[in-house]
């Protein structure tokens, strides 16, 4: 369960960028643009969060805040939900 846990998400992700791959090579660049963005969302909306919680609540240290955006940021959220959800 483990394993399949952390390979269906990097799975998805890669066929996603197969996807994108693929409109972008038959001249489909908005498609292969909104792919990438759908990619990217969830990273960018918690990289958003952590920035607005620490700026407005102050609730959370600097360093803590700043490992959450880096560790769920756009480009490292799909391979850390994964290993977060343990």
């Amino acid at each position: 369960a483990i394993a399949l846990g952390a390979l269906l998400p990097l799975f998805d992700i890669g066929s996603d960028i197969f996807n994108a791959y693929t409109y972008f090579t038959k001249g489909d660049i908005w498609w292969s643009g909104f792919t990438i963005g759908f990619i990217l969302l969830p990273g960018l909306m918690e990289l958003l969060y952590w920035i607005i919680s620490y700026l407005m609540k102050r609730d959370t240290s600097l360093r803590e805040a700043l490992y959450y955006s880096f560790a769920f940021g756009p480009f490292t959220f799909p391979l850390a939900t994964p290993i977060w959800l343990e």
